[in-house]
């Protein structure tokens, strides 16, 4: 939880000084995440992200975006792709720093871009009677494109690759010598262990642009 708050802060901090710069850099891109409807991809999860970005130089945003992961029980399976596990509560936040490079004076944080992504994401669940804390942080790189409507209506998707750590540890496991279920496509014990693996990540949003006066923030 104090990550989660120092990171809202230092997303604030940047907003705020992103604000005295001149007219055209005070906009608010407001958006909801489709990736994170996947919640964390290896458990019968599901999550809700939204997403904020504000602008820090004329071709260069920063990006902050929260997700809320919940247990689904009634998708759980016998697959080969996820886990099932029970009462799953989690979160993900990540930090992008976008690079425009179509952006003209007229046409500010949009179009094409290059940037990097770091993410955290945190899990606490259970399965069969004992507790497993699973973190991930990634880092990656990334190029996307952001289309910006006149109404404000925008649309995002981009792509990248990465590399991830991933560090389980269980609490109470009267199972350690028993079968653990590995998590896809890694070798990685769900509930034991760590690990660094490459990775991907793409995503698509939508949401609004928002542009606001100076004299509004008084």
């Amino acid at each position: 939880m104090k990550l989660v708050l120092n990171t809202i802060l230092l997303f604030l901090v940047i907003s705020l000084c992103a604000q005295n710069n001149k007219e055209k850099k005070r906009i608010l891109d407001l958006s909801f995440s489709f990736s994170g409807l996947g919640g964390d991809y290896v458990t019968n999860s599901m999550g809700i992200q939204l997403d904020a970005e504000v602008g820090i130089s004329s071709n260069l945003g920063l990006q902050c975006g929260v997700r809320y992961i919940f247990d689904t029980p009634k998708h759980k399976n016998n697959g080969f792709f996820t886990i099932n596990v029970d009462n799953l509560t989690g979160f993900l936040i990540d930090l992008e720093l976008k690079k425009y490079t179509t952006s003209l004076l007229k046409d500010y944080l949009k179009g094409g871009y290059l940037g990097s992504k770091i993410v955290y994401l945190f899990t606490k669940t259970y399965r069969d009677n004992y507790q497993t804390i699973r973190h991930k942080t990634g880092l990656y790189g990334i190029i996307g494109w952001k289309h910006i409507a006149s109404s404000g209506f925008l649309c995002e998707a981009y792509t990248g690759i990465g590399m991830q750590i991933i560090f389980s540890r269980s609490n109470n496991n009267p199972n350690k010598n028993y079968y653990i279920p590995i998590e896809f496509p890694w070798s990685k014990p769900y509930s034991e262990g760590i690990g660094c693996y490459p990775d991907i990540t793409c995503n698509f949003r939508i949401g609004w642009r928002i542009k606001y006066k100076k004299d509004l923030l008084k």
